[in-house]
């Protein structure tokens, strides 16, 4: 047993899957019942992950583990089921884990099972058992089940409870992915809801770790160049249009390191520099950036697409240029139907 055990493994290891197979049948018709089956199992697994039978290796595992109440094989059925992406079975296996368990097992069978029930939207449970996952965590993982856990608030729309626990969660790092991404999370929130002054703390502190970022060395260049367009975006929530500007003209420059960068890039970045210009009272440079990405940028959504039309007007009046503001309003009248817009768009026109 101990020697085709050995030699499976070997192939294993040399990639030579198909014929690790064929050694572990071996070894299963020639020494059954083995003297270490768990081992074995562990093995074919693995094989039949390497050749992504993701569905076959969950019904070795499946079969194996009503034979042998071993936890190695609990937390490999989980590593299988997460490449299957099926939550609904993870929650079974966790349950069946947790009757087997010992107590130093089960915040990760907590945490696997919380995970299952975020990916399936059940907040409200997977918030009780990651609190439950929190006191026995798995390793470095403590403060990704504090970050899902915000998210769980967000989700909520328990915008209280995600500030309190985002303080603590920024008090011990400010600028790891996880706080950048409540950083966002929240300003976007308070933005969205018109109360820029609640927005400004977290707007600041995300400018700030994302120059912090851009100056690093190994940064990869789409990297860089995304993150040089959020400044410049950030400066533009934060009313710091000049520092926008700034930021935007250096995106433009950036994003020709890149492959595709301009195309990628080019509209998105012309479309807050506009803005910023126009904030600005520099309406010629505005009109070009924001003629640009009126008649060229196709993911412009219909308020986007509304408020861009206006203040393309709104330069061509401050630039006594009224036959092209007229035609402009003229435009809008038969592109938006809405009535609040339509009765906007007259006012406008009638001046």
């Amino acid at each position: 047993e101990e020697g085709l055990y050995l030699q499976s493994q070997a192939t294993f290891e040399q990639k030579q899957y198909n014929s690790a197979l064929e050694i572990l049948n071996e070894l299963q018709n020639t020494f059954d019942p083995l003297k270490k089956p768990v081992r074995a199992i562990n093995l074919r697994v693995r094989v039949l992950m390497a050749l992504q039978r993701y569905e076959q290796a969950d019904d070795v595992l499946r079969r194996s583990i009503t034979m042998h109440a071993d936890f190695s094989l609990i937390k490999l059925r989980i590593e299988v089921l997460k490449h299957i992406n099926d939550p609904r079975r993870i929650i079974g296996v966790t349950g069946l884990g947790l009757g087997i368990s010992i107590s130093e097992d089960q915040g990760f069978l907590f945490f696997h099972q919380a995970d299952a029930l975020y990916e399936m939207k059940q907040y409200e449970q997977a918030f009780t058992v990651y609190s439950l996952a929190l006191k026995n965590p798995p390793e470095n993982k403590s403060r990704f089940i504090n970050y899902r856990i915000l998210k769980i608030h967000y989700e909520l729309g328990r915008i209280d409870e995600l500030e309190q626990g985002a303080s603590l969660l920024l008090g011990e790092v400010q600028d790891d992915h996880y706080a950048k991404e409540i950083l966002h999370l929240l300003s976007g929130y308070f933005l969205e809801k018109k109360q820029k002054e609640k927005a400004k703390p977290y707007l600041k502190q995300l400018v700030a770790n994302y120059e912090k970022s851009v100056r690093q060395e190994d940064l990869a260049p789409e990297q860089r160049v995304e993150q040089i367009v959020l400044i410049g975006e950030i400066y533009n929530d934060l009313d710091e249009y000049e520092q926008a500007e700034r930021w935007l003209n250096h995106a433009l420059k950036s994003m020709e390191t890149i492959e595709d960068g301009r195309k990628k890039w080019q509209l998105r970045i012309l479309r807050e520099k506009g803005f910023a210009l126009f904030k600005l009272d520099q309406h010629s440079k505005a009109l070009a950036a924001s003629l640009k990405v009126l008649y060229l940028d196709r993911s412009l959504s219909d308020q986007q697409r509304y408020d861009l039309n206006l203040r393309i007007a709104s330069s061509y009046v401050k630039l006594n240029r009224n036959k092209e503001a007229k035609a402009i309003y003229r435009k809008m009248l038969n592109n938006f139907e809405d009535s609040d817009r339509q009765k906007e768009v007259e006012a406008l026109l009638g001046n």
